[in-house]
């Protein structure tokens, strides 16, 4: 995606770091905390359903 909200890019961020500090996420993850503090939804408030199952797959693959 080339356009990104400052909401989605801080989610990203977050994401991230969650990622580097415990290694691996799964999508139960991101509707918790820390992701809730960005948006009470989490991911869900974040980004449209499409964007979600990109975002998956591209968190999968960094923790390949």
């Amino acid at each position: 995606h080339t356009t990104l909200t400052s909401l989605q890019i801080t989610f990203l961020q977050t994401l991230k770091t969650f990622i580097l500090n415990t290694g691996t996420v799964v999508k139960e993850d991101l509707i918790k905390a820390p992701f809730t503090q960005i948006h009470p939804e989490g991911i869900r408030g974040v980004f449209a359903a499409p964007e979600i199952a990109d975002v998956m797959r591209m968190t999968q693959h960094l923790v390949a």
